[in-house]
């Protein structure tokens, strides 16, 4: 949307960060902060832009801060998930920042939120797009764990918690040390290919993928 772009061209982004740090104690400040940075961040030149004028540590700093706040985790997940969509310099810039961190912490702490969940699944997916280093990192910080649990709660009544889980798994299991770490999840291969079985589609695609590997 052309308004995303004329926002941010007019100092919105700077203007959200400036206001999420002044009332970085007020947790409706951190959640709608969140929630217009994740939407000026779907235009594309926007993306680079958030990195640049310190919306991403605004970000991370919010869900750090307002952990017990499910809308903050939501949106601020959501605008991890669309740094990291399409930059792989992002993906970096989301791991130094804590990002990775924010996102486990988000996903143990409300495990019963899908909407937390299923963003959280799918921003730790993309994280490790083409990134060897984040996947370590993911599978270190406790990522397989929190994305097996999501499914095993969620998976099989939510299709998107299903499908953005089992792509995490596949995208993490590119790493030989996080598949060591799925041998070791209890019940995963249960798991995993009965959510596949029912949903269908990709999700029996990615799940034989994953398993073709361990």
């Amino acid at each position: 949307h052309p308004n995303r772009l004329g926002i941010a061209e007019a100092g919105g982004i700077h203007a959200i960060v400036v206001c999420m740090s002044r009332f970085k104690r007020e947790s409706a400040v951190a959640k709608q902060g969140c929630a217009a940075l994740q939407n000026l961040i779907c235009a594309d030149s926007n993306e680079h832009r958030c990195v640049d004028e310190g919306a991403l540590d605004a970000i991370v700093r919010a869900m750090m801060n307002h952990i017990r706040s499910p809308g903050t985790q939501e949106h601020g997940a959501a605008a991890l998930r669309n740094l990291t969509a399409g930059s792989l310099s992002n993906r970096s810039a989301v791991a130094e920042a804590g990002g990775i961190e924010a996102l486990v912490k988000a996903m143990k702490v409300h495990s019963r939120n899908v909407a937390v969940q299923e963003k959280g699944c799918a921003a730790l997916g993309n994280l490790c797009i083409k990134h060897a280093d984040n996947r370590v990192a993911v599978g270190k910080a406790g990522g397989i764990r929190v994305v097996v649990q999501a499914l095993s709660r969620h998976g099989y009544k939510s299709r998107d918690v299903a499908e953005k889980g089992i792509r995490c798994l596949l995208n993490l299991s590119s790493s030989s040390s996080n598949v060591e770490m799925m041998k070791w999840e209890a019940g995963i291969e249960g798991l995993v290919l009965g959510v596949a079985h029912r949903h269908g589609g990709r999700c029996k695609e990615w799940a034989l993928k994953i398993f073709l590997k361990m």
